[in-house]
């Protein structure tokens, strides 16, 4: 399928991989676990006696090795091809604003409780 894919296409394909705007680490990978991608699309995750799979449209893979660390995040090898074409801009931009706020009040809170242990 994916030789047969114009070039916006496989841009689509290859957003479909990435979830834009947090690190999902194994240990925040739940089956049922949602994320969106930054194409747009919705990421499922499920977990049974074989394994941990990621499930973006139509296609499923099964996650084969965790938490590789990288400079700007984490990735999780899959054994295949999400070859989810769809997008959502509006969709993927919600989420990376929606995780950019999450980080900020994660971090705010941090830097808050840093300063309050130094007072002791």
């Amino acid at each position: 399928m994916i030789g047969t894919l114009n070039s916006t296409q496989i841009q689509d394909v290859l957003l479909n991989h990435v979830i834009n705007g947090t690190v999902a680490y194994s240990t925040n990978i739940a089956s049922g676990q949602n994320f969106t991608s930054a194409g747009g699309q919705p990421f499922t995750f499920s977990t049974n006696s074989t394994g941990t799979f990621v499930t973006s449209g139509q296609s499923t893979a099964q996650i084969v090795a965790t938490d590789i660390i990288l400079n700007n995040g984490v990735v999780h090898l899959i054994n295949g091809v999400l070859a989810n074409t769809a997008s959502n801009a509006t969709a993927a931009s919600d989420a990376q604003a929606s995780q950019s706020s999450v980080i900020v009040s994660a971090t705010a809170f941090l830097e808050v409780d840093v300063m309050l242990r130094g007072c002791d």
